[in-house]
């Protein structure tokens, strides 16, 4: 890919997305899941950590910690302006230490190839009309965060469902969308 410096492999690849409390960027805002994909042993894998509670937190980002080598190469949609720093400042106010490679954000790239053949270049947009990609079973993003605090007050799961499959179609999306 002419996104990667020169000698990068699949391997070192880390495509990731958030799922969230709100879309500000502001210390209140969680990541209460983070996917990961990546190539392992010629096959591509698919990670998702949950927060179940806030006192949580601190655990999800250890366990994370280790998923995330300071050579990798991380792969997103909007997460050099979103994802990274809601990751990074809830890592800082945790007061753990985590340093990570270079971001590569295909939502600049994605902009400058369709921003005058789309409505919008949202990644739903690109899945369906530039990869054709149908999602499967899906939730609007916007309906995200009350269905984490649904969960969080009546333990209702149901929903959830629609979340990791959500989140996971988004990190197979970006996987298809670098190649």
């Amino acid at each position: 890919s002419l996104l990667l410096p020169k000698g990068a492999t699949a391997e070192e690849l880390i495509f990731y997305d958030t799922e969230t409390t709100g879309l500000s960027t502001g210390a209140g805002t969680i990541p209460f899941l983070i996917g990961l994909g990546r190539v392992k042993e010629e096959k591509f894998e698919i990670i998702q950590y949950f927060l179940a509670d806030y006192p949580g937190e601190p655990f999800m980002l250890e366990s994370l910690k280790k998923e995330f080598p300071e050579k990798g190469y991380y792969v997103s949609y909007n997460g050099k302006s979103y994802d990274s720093h809601l990751i990074n400042s809830r890592y800082l106010l945790n007061r753990i230490n985590c340093k990570r490679g270079e971001e590569v954000d295909l939502l600049y790239l994605s902009r400058r190839l369709w921003k005058n053949k789309l409505e919008n270049c949202k990644l739903g947009t690109i899945e369906e009309k530039i990869l054709k990609i149908k999602r499967g079973p899906d939730i609007p993003g916007s309906e995200i965060p009350d269905v984490w605090f649904d969960f969080l007050n009546s333990g209702n799961l149901e929903k959830l469902k629609l979340v990791y499959s959500h989140n996971l179609q988004d990190i197979y999306t970006l996987s298809i969308l670098l190649v």
